[in-house]
């Protein structure tokens, strides 16, 4: 390309071409951080997926060869876009378990993994100026996605048990009284990401009554609903809801394998039908030989087997970094004690800039995932995340002794 006589790249005039939606969506610092901690002998703390230690690969081969041999015309062709059906049949029942809301095939639809339905949900139901409620801090993954559709997104501080309704309340007040209509309030309500906290029983029965009164959809992300480490089971939000305003998704990724790129959004009938004609032009229908795939691993009791051993297994990597940080971290740290998922938040004292620590810890080969993304509102400037999903406890135990290590040096110095 030739600018007065120039020669100038598609860099420098790609502002030109691109959509307002493209220039609001940020890079994911999860997938930035990803190319930094490549390197040989790093110690990661960061990236919250799950531990291929544990992906059942014989149960999926024997599973594709099965289903292969007697559907193969099936498997590989084109299907609807709401998903094979046998499965969504096969998926109610078993969800039941975990929500105590057992949903119709009508009221579910198979998406390529939780995010896409993040994105169908804000692309059938967010218009621009419209504002979304997120917890401070929450998934900045679903964030984005409801910022692309030119949301307004709207933070509202969270506690030790998520969301709090009386917050909540006053934030939903203050839209309607800016003459603006709150379309979604987003949760995270089991385990979330990145704080591992669970959003009691009353508080669930809360946000749904001011989701009534303010006449607005919830959000149910429940990505990590089946990895719980503790007798206790709370309805979900679905369960609870009497109008049809919860729309809730549940990810196979954690707990089966994430390249298989499942989810199940579910929800009244008439929002479903909505947002699989929404799905019908991005991208028509699913990955089918994975449908058929998970619909056999559930018939041979696969997936019972794979919940108990994702439990046991993650629960020990939890006591194993919660005992390290307990005998590494200076007393001024702070932290949660996550009743199920992958991650831990900490606090810190105020005289720690996460950012300027992050860059430290990696120059001692540590990663960890700064807060700040995860705060709408540009907060999280002295909090991080950690997870235990990946690592084995030896680089758990020394990768917190080092950033335990590092935490005291930079509070002796800076505090």
């Amino acid at each position: 390309m030739l600018k007065g006589g120039l020669p100038v790249s598609m860099l420098d005039t790609l502002p030109a071409y691109l959509a307002n939606r493209a220039v609001k969506v940020q890079p994911s610092k999860i997938r930035e951080i990803a190319k930094l901690i490549a390197k040989p002998g790093i110690k990661s703390l960061a990236g919250g997926m799950p531990d291929p230690a544990i992906f059942p690969v014989q149960a999926i081969r024997d599973a594709f060869d099965r289903m292969i041999d007697d559907h193969a015309r099936l498997m590989l062709q084109y299907g609807t876009s709401e998903g094979y059906l046998p499965l969504r049949e096969l998926l109610g029942p078993w969800l039941e378990q975990f929500t105590a809301k057992r949903f119709q095939p009508d009221e579910m639809m198979l998406t390529h993994g939780a995010q896409q339905a993040m994105d169908l949900i804000a692309r059938t139901f967010v218009d621009e100026g419209d504002a979304v409620i997120v917890g401070l801090p929450t998934f900045f993954g679903a964030t984005n996605a409801f910022l692309a559709s030119g949301a307004e997104l709207v933070g509202t501080p969270e506690d030790d048990h998520g969301m709090d309704p009386l917050i909540l309340a006053r934030t939903l007040k203050f839209i309607q009284d800016q003459g603006k209509r709150t379309k979604l309030i987003y949760i995270i309500p089991s385990f979330a990401n990145p704080t591992g906290r669970t959003i009691p029983l009353e508080r669930r029965k809360q946000i749904l009554e001011l989701a009534r009164q303010y006449d607005c959809l919830v959000v149910e992300d429940d990505p990590y609903l089946t990895l719980r480490y503790s007798e206790e089971s709370i309805p979900s939000l679905a369960a609870l809801d009497t109008e049809g305003r919860v729309i809730q998704a549940f990810s196979f990724s954690k707990v089966l394998v994430p390249g298989f790129r499942i989810a199940t959004l579910c929800g009244d009938a008439a929002l479903v039908r909505r947002m699989v004609i929404t799905k019908q032009y991005v991208d028509a229908c699913c990955n089918t030989p994975s449908h058929y795939v998970l619909y056999d691993l559930m018939q041979q009791g696969v997936m019972d087997r794979m919940i108990r051993d994702n439990v046991a297994h993650y629960k020990q990597k939890r006591d194993w970094l919660l005992s390290a940080m307990n005998d590494h971290f200076p007393k001024e740290v702070h932290w949660n004690f996550p009743d199920g998922g992958f991650f831990v938040m900490v606090d810190l004292p105020d005289c720690i800039v996460v950012e300027d620590l992050f860059q430290e810890a990696l120059r001692r080969n540590v990663a960890f995932v700064p807060g700040e993304p995860f705060y709408c509102d540009g907060g999280g400037k002295h909090s991080l995340r950690l997870t235990f999903s990946m690592e084995g406890q030896e680089t758990l135990t020394e990768g917190v002794r080092i950033l335990g290590d590092l935490l005291g040096e930079w509070i002796e110095k800076y505090g």
